[in-house]
């Protein structure tokens, strides 16, 4: 077990690189400071820096825990002032590039007080919640998992996206049968829009045309002509595109979250009643073209 204070000593060495300016930071004698950061490597069993010449240099294993040791001080500190009912810095959102491109900037810019976005798909939104590396979450797609409390911001179609001119492009909206045969450009395997609409096609046959992240490149790998996508309806259809509601696959439901039983922080608040306030530059999927 790696005591606190020797691994906050050990983060002042390992930013000042010198004994005696970490020493007169800390306002402890240089023996003193040298004596606890000797006892962490005895502790831990490596060693956490070397000498070259007169200059002092961390070795790997160094600035990995000083890199830990910092996460530390910065959770500490954060979960300090949240039990207080604050925010210690910026209030920290976790959410995916498409539900931020096309529905939380403008509740981004309008939030009066500091801000920092993290970009992380559903999981990662939970995890950095739950472990309290943000303080909000826009999850979408997948049920919040238990130790969340969600507020639900919006729900969107899922349509398929096709080149116009394609035999689709001018229907009213579509069936997952008429997609027989054809070839779709899909997320990699394992992904959880991948993995619906596979068991959602059940025995329809189809095939993979291209397998990429994200809404905005699959939208322009169809309009290239490269396949066809079922795609999150929040995305505008570029170009050449047209979007049609697939009728026979669910909506796709976003919440915000934010950790169940925390002590309410104002400005957590605050961001959490922007982010779900009706937006009308929000941009209607399904059917459009571009």
């Amino acid at each position: 077990m790696i005591r606190s204070d020797r691994l906050a000593h050990f983060v002042a060495f390992a930013e000042e690189r010198s004994f005696t300016r970490a020493a007169r930071r800390l306002h402890l004698s240089q023996p003193a400071l040298h004596l606890q950061i000797r006892q962490l490597a005895d502790e831990i069993g490596v060693p956490l820096y070397v000498r070259e010449g007169r200059a002092l240099r961390i070795t790997p294993a160094g600035e990995r825990l000083c890199a830990f040791g910092r996460e530390v001080a910065d959770r500490t500190e954060r979960l300090v002032a949240e039990l207080r009912g604050e925010v210690a810095g910026p209030v920290i959102l976790c959410a995916g590039e498409a539900i931020t491109r096309y529905r939380l900037v403008a509740a981004i810019r309008a939030h009066p007080e500091p801000l920092r976005l993290v970009i992380g798909d559903a999981e990662q939104a939970m995890a950095h919640v739950a472990d309290g590396r943000a303080h909000v979450g826009v999850v979408g797609a997948v049920p919040p998992r238990a130790g969340l409390r969600a507020t639900p911001l919006l729900e969107v179609p899922q349509v398929l996206a096709v080149p116009e001119g394609h035999r689709l492009a001018g229907a009213p909206s579509v069936a997952l049968a008429a997609l027989a045969g054809e070839a779709l450009v899909v997320p990699p395997p394992g992904r959880p829009h991948r993995e619906a609409l596979a068991r959602a096609l059940g025995s329809t046959p189809w095939q993979v045309a291209l397998e990429v992240h994200g809404w905005d490149l699959m939208l322009q790998l169809v309009a290239a002509g490269l396949g066809l996508a079922v795609v999150n309806g929040i995305v505008p259809a570029p170009a050449g595109v047209a979007l049609v509601p697939v009728r026979d696959l669910p909506p796709v439901r976003y919440d915000v979250v934010v950790r169940a039983g925390a002590p309410p922080i104002p400005a957590v608040e605050r961001l959490v009643a922007g982010l779900v306030a009706p937006r009308e530059d929000f941009p209607k999927g399904g059917g459009g073209r571009g």
